[in-house]
């Protein structure tokens, strides 16, 4: 590395990007690497091309990754559906077009639910699924939502004070570049102190910055997903039958370790994978590069089967 070079730790890979027809709109997806296939259902805040960048370590390790646009972020059309199980037939769509009969689903923070819908509704095309730092519950208690945020529900349901929350939270992401310290608390809690010096950490919060400013010109996704939160009916049981494994913090401040213990009454047979992570960013971290091989292993495993 030339001198005075900075390593870059996170960076996006080669993948492809490609548009298909579906249901009067279009979902748009990113097609990279080659070996048994990923499936991923991004989170809330920003699309594909951020969870690029943050699983590129699934295509250095031999995975195809086929990463589609939810609804409403900026490759996918809003008319492809509004719901979790409509977000898992994109899925099921990206597949198909692929050619890809077969997947490990795995489903980040806003993205769990539909990948649960995913592995119950399509339990032929899931060989497994992991759940990372994901929301599983409805947000009908304080509780279940990001920590000092439970206000929230007061004035969710009202049209016009939803109106304030996401113009609130459009011009809050636009300052972000003058907020990384802020930023980065918010995501870690707890678990600040152990990255805030971290290179590698401090590099994927100007990343995961650079991508929600992105993210709100294209505003639906978000905005739907705060009224799936809101308003989907409770999941009470989940037909998940295949090898599950629970990724989850439980100092995460952004989706409570209670989504992570619902999961689990969901999936009876499901794994909890405990370690000391980053809080909400499972990906940095003190047990960090245990998660990467424990996660490795079990796609491996449920590939093998």
């Amino acid at each position: 590395m030339p001198p005075g070079k900075q390593e870059k730790y996170w960076s996006s890979p080669a993948m492809t990007r490609r548009q298909i027809p579906f249901k009067g709109g279009s979902i748009g997806y990113l097609d990279g690497g080659e070996g048994d296939c990923v499936l991923y259902f991004h989170g809330t805040g920003a699309g594909k091309e951020l969870a690029a960048v943050m699983e590129s370590d699934l295509i250095k390790r031999g995975y195809r990754l086929l990463i589609p646009d939810r609804p409403g972020y900026v490759g996918t059309s809003m008319s492809c559906g509004s719901t979790s199980m409509n977000a898992a037939a994109v899925g099921a769509a990206v597949l198909d077009a692929a050619g890809v009969q077969k997947a490990v689903v795995i489903g980040t923070s806003g993205g769990g639910l539909p990948a649960i819908h995913f592995a119950a509704n399509y339990s032929d095309r899931t060989v497994g699924l992991v759940l990372q730092c994901a929301q599983s519950h409805r947000w009908d208690t304080p509780e279940w939502l990001p920590s000092g945020k439970g206000w929230v529900l007061r004035y969710a349901q009202n049209p016009l004070c939803k109106c304030l929350i996401h113009w609130a939270h459009h011009l809050q992401t636009r300052f972000l570049r003058w907020m990384k310290r802020s930023f980065l608390r918010g995501m870690t809690g707890a678990r600040y102190e152990d990255v805030r010096h971290n290179p590698a950490s401090l590099e994927l919060c100007d990343v995961m910055i650079e991508h929600s400013i992105a993210s709100v010109a294209h505003p639906h996704g978000i905005e739907n997903d705060l009224d799936i939160l809101l308003n989907e009916p409770l999941l009470t049981s989940a037909d998940v039958r295949c090898p599950t494994l629970i990724i989850h913090d439980n100092a995460d401040p952004v989706v409570p370790f209670r989504h992570a213990e619902w999961s689990k009454q969901l999936i009876p047979h499901a794994e909890v994978l405990g370690l000391q992570l980053g809080g909400h960013l499972i990906w940095i971290g003190n047990e960090a590069d245990a998660m990467y091989i424990a996660r490795d292993a079990f796609i491996r495993q449920c590939h093998s089967k």
